[in-house]
């Protein structure tokens, strides 16, 4: 790592950290990075194949590139939004976080990750977060802050979010984290990891919090292949977020799927409605230049948004599996994609 990276990474930690945590988290942060991310992320990928285990990265959008998701994909795990930037969103404006929030899925969308969950960088939430997640549309949440009403659970929530119940799912974090590892042996994080996994109930879930430049050192990978172990020892799974909600479909009746925000989040419960015989209608976006049927902007198979939708149901959607998820119509009526 360059001089200059060092001195631009410090002014970032003082400015989400305080001066004197920065400094330390410099130089661990220099120290990890000294071994290529690629390694790293090939050490963590291989312990979690040998046991068949799948993760959930949460990826910062800003730092993505198309092969590191493609990698991630190819070998069955899931990608959610770490936000555009690696900073603080607790205090920012509303229309601040939106717009990283929302930037971060244009990106990974268009690095071909169809992302429905999200986690802000350090944790840091307040009320505006929520409300963005709930916009944007999101299908979960899995941070960490949340407030005392919803501590202590074990099951899949919704949260309350301006007095009314959010949309986005809301997963049970455990409250540890892999940073204890920086100042505590090996050993004994381990078995605080493992007092937590015995404690979840049966049917319980808890959400890890893993880093893969922190995990994926070879000095750690004996702590990872400790968890990840303990955890089929134990008869329990470690699926991504998004089959967690299929999980959850198996279990409970539903009569009617209404979806509406991200159309490749929409594409995603379209196929799992698909997949459970349960009736489902969707809320399409189109450009709509003329909103009387005459221009074809906003066209979608044999089907124009502003007359024949914009709600359509599961029986229109098989019609039009080829575009819906996939592509759309731009100003000049060119297809681009979603």
């Amino acid at each position: 790592m360059r001089a200059s990276n060092l001195i631009y990474w410090l002014g970032h930690l003082s400015s989400v950290r305080g001066v004197h945590a920065s400094i330390s988290q410099m130089l661990r942060m220099y120290r990890y990075h000294r071994t290529p991310f690629p390694t790293l992320l090939k050490n963590v990928l291989d312990v979690l194949e040998r046991y068949e285990a799948k993760f959930t990265f949460a990826v910062v959008a800003s730092i993505a590139t198309e092969d590191l998701l493609l990698h991630l994909r190819e070998r069955g795990h899931e990608i959610a939004s770490h936000s555009l930037y690696h900073v603080k969103h607790n205090g920012l404006t509303f229309e601040t976080q939106l717009d990283y929030i929302k930037r971060s899925l244009d990106l990974l969308r268009y690095l071909g990750a169809a992302v429905q969950g999200f986690r802000a960088p350090y944790n840091s939430y307040d009320a505006k977060t929520f409300k963005c997640l709930d916009q944007l549309g999101f299908l979960y949440d899995a941070g960490v802050r949340r407030g005392a009403d919803y501590e202590g659970l074990s099951k899949p929530f919704h949260m309350l979010v301006n007095g009314v119940r959010s949309r986005f799912l809301s997963f049970p974090v455990c409250h540890l984290s892999d940073e204890l590892l920086d100042r505590l042996c090996q050993k004994t994080v381990l078995q605080s990891f493992l007092r937590h996994i015995d404690s979840i109930p049966d049917e319980g879930l808890s959400v890890l919090q893993l880093h893969p430049v922190r995990i994926g050192q070879p000095a750690y990978l004996k702590f990872l292949e400790g968890i990840v172990g303990y955890v089929e020892s134990q008869g329990y799974s470690m699926p991504t977020l998004t089959e967690v909600a299929e999980g959850m479909l198996k279990k409970e009746k539903f009569d009617m799927v209404y979806a509406c925000g991200p159309e490749q989040m929409m594409y995603k419960m379209f196929l799992l409605a698909e997949k459970h015989n349960i009736p489902i209608e969707v809320s399409l976006e189109r450009l709509m230049r003329c909103a009387i049927g005459l221009c074809g902007s906003c066209v979608i198979g044999k089907y124009r948004a502003c007359k024949d939708g914009p709600v359509f149901s599961g029986e229109q959607l098989r019609e039009v599996k080829d575009e819906f998820g996939r592509f759309k119509r731009d100003f000049d009526g060119s297809r681009i994609t979603v």
